[in-house]
């Protein structure tokens, strides 16, 4: 059965450089072509020797609207946006990602509504990394707060944070996440921790005082923000990868902050 979901992925590298694949159908299996039959109902086969016959599986998931992706074998590694996907792991493949299968990278976008315009671009989304373990549910509100005359509206403070904190007393043992700020109050870092011992399985928010630049490192990438730009590097079992995108410094913010804390009590220190 067929799905009007408007998008499209389009090849950005590889040997069908630029070709574009109008998605209508509930679930794609993603993989290597073996004859000249490419593309068809349930199937975008691509000719490239690095590419496993059965890379993935994109399913469409109609609550949220985008297509959910699973990787599939151990042939070779399945990337989103510069990250690499676990195998039987579903993540979410919005609007704008890059997707790495084998050497191949494509772009998931949106249909051009102009039947004469040009190559339809990528639109980029303000969420491009969610989780396989987050919750499908909207993401907690933050504390208001006044903004100081002498506070730029991009200083980012407790106010950025869920509204669930709380401040550790000298001693305790740390547990969750973990929130530090420097003395004007500009957030420092924010990172899980484990038994009081940082979790090198998850990110580590790291901002500089008093401007927009900020990383995000775990023990395989790095994602670094500055001029407007997200730079992505990854390091997995001996393959790098590299992905740039523009974003605003507060959707870039407030994208990782979700991503560490949750729906978590955040422990201030």
């Amino acid at each position: 059965m067929g799905v009007e979901t408007g998008l499209q992925i389009r090849v950005l590298r590889g040997n069908q450089q630029g070709r574009i694949y109008p998605l209508d159908e509930r679930s794609y299996v993603l993989g290597r072509a073996i004859s000249h039959e490419e593309v068809g109902p349930g199937r975008l086969y691509f000719h490239d020797p690095t590419v496993a016959s059965v890379q993935a599986i994109m399913r469409w998931n109609e609550a949220r609207g985008h297509y959910v992706i699973t990787h599939e074998t151990s042939q070779s590694r399945t990337w989103i946006a510069g990250l690499p996907l676990t195998r039987g792991a579903p993540r979410d493949l919005k609007p704008g990602l890059r997707l790495k299968i084998g050497n191949m990278v494509l772009v998931l976008e949106r249909q051009s509504l102009s039947p004469k315009g040009p190559t339809p671009t990528a639109v980029a989304e303000a969420d491009p990394l969610i989780p396989a373990w987050t919750p499908p549910q909207p993401a907690p509100e933050l504390e208001p707060e006044a903004i100081s005359p002498t506070r730029p509206a991009d200083h980012v403070d407790k106010s950025w944070l869920p509204k669930r904190t709380y401040q550790v007393r000298e001693g305790e043992i740390l547990d969750g996440p973990v929130a530090e700020f420097f003395p004007d109050g500009q957030l420092k870092s924010l990172c899980l921790y484990v038994r009081g011992k940082q979790s090198h399985t998850h990110h580590h928010l790291v901002l500089e005082q008093g401007v927009q630049l900020g990383r995000v490192v775990t023990d395989v990438s790095e994602c670094v923000f500055s001029g407007g730009i997200e730079s992505v590097m990854t390091q997995f079992e001996g393959e790098v990868d590299y992905f740039e995108s523009e974003v605003s410094w507060e959707v870039w913010v407030r994208k990782w902050i979700q991503q560490i804390c949750g729906t978590s009590v955040v422990n201030l220190v």
